[in-house]
Formats: structure tokens, C-alpha cells, sequence
């Protein structure tokens, strides 16, 4: 049975974790040299929420959302008509590794960053979404959808695949 759980602060093994599920999880392209590096930034940083989902004792999956404004700066010129907004989360990174994808666990993630949003005082939250991938569909299933609009030849992460922007509520 999949679980999910906020984790907070860092060990080793946990980001060696999360650099296997992403490298795992996405084409072999998308991985960066310094990706233990960057995991343990963000992880050190109490304001981003860090959701693993774990299969017995296996780790799975990985979700990465930090406050919208850092990604609004990080993304600017890669998508011009995103807008600052306080009280809403990004949702950097979700990942889970294929042998476990179908098994519900994506809607296990969204329940812990729904409940830890809440905690926070936020109710609001956006994406980038992969289109080739039908990502964008499954979000828009599963979320109360604001705002979508596309990115046609996304450059940030996925190399020129077009992605949904999406803005949703709790």
C-alpha cells in the first residue's frame, strides 16, 4: 500500500533517493551533474514542502513545491505570464517511478500537500504540466483548475515539449 509523508531537513540517503526517482522517473536527457546539490538546497529550506511515497519501506515517488514567487523569479523568462502570488505553492517536481505509476499514488501525494498547505495557510496552487505525456489530463482530473493556458515549446525543463500552466485551488 502506498504512503506519503512530508519529510523535513535532509540525510544522504534521502537525496540519493530523490535523484534515483527523478532519474528514474524522466527521460535520461532531463538529468542534471548536480542534482544530489540542488536536492539538498531545497531541502534545507523550510519553506518548500518535500513529499516522498513509499511503498512498504521502498521510496517511489517525490514531490518538490516551494512558494509560487521563487518559481515566478527562476521562471521568468522562460514563461513571462506568470504572475506573483503570496498565498499559493509551485509544484516544481513530481515524480513516481514507473512500476508504481497507476496505483493511485499520485492522488496519495496531493491528499499530504493538501493537508500541508492547509496547515500553512495556503489554498492555492500552480504547475507546469507535460502535454506529450497526458500529465496536463490527469491534473486537470484531479484538481479544481483556475487558470490554464499552454507554453508551447516549454524550454525550462523538458526541452521544447509544450506544458500546461496550470493555476488551481484546494
Amino acid at each position: 500500500m502506498l504512503k506519503a509523508d512530508v519529510v523535513h531537513g535532509f540525510d544522504e540517503p534521502l537525496v540519493k533517493d530523490i535523484v534515483l526517482i527523478n532519474r528514474d522517473s524522466f527521460p535520461s536527457e532531463w538529468e542534471y551533474s548536480d542534482a544530489e546539490e540542488y536536492y539538498k538546497e531545497k531541502l534545507k529550506n523550510a519553506d518548500n514542502i518535500h513529499i516522498i511515497l513509499s511503498e512498504k519501506d521502498e521510496r517511489v515517488g517525490y514531490l518538490l513545491a516551494i512558494p509560487h514567487n521563487e518559481a515566478v523569479q527562476e521562471l521568468h523568462a522562460d514563461d513571462l505570464l506568470m504572475k506573483e502570488d503570496p498565498f499559493r505553492y509551485y509544484i516544481e517536481t513530481v515524480c513516481i517511478l514507473p512500476l508504481f505509476r497507476g496505483q493511485k499514488g499520485f492522488s496519495v501525494i496531493l491528499k499530504v500537500l493538501s493537508d500541508e498547505l492547509k496547515r500553512r495557510g495556503i489554498a492555492n496552487l500552480s504547475m507546469h504540466a507535460r502535454v506529450s505525456n497526458h500529465f496536463s489530463k490527469i491534473i486537470q482530473k484531479k484538481m479544481k483548475i483556475t487558470q490554464i493556458r499552454t507554453v508551447e515549446r516549454w524550454k525550462y525543463y523538458n526541452y521544447g515539449e509544450s506544458a500546461d500552466y496550470i493555476e488551481a485551488t484546494l
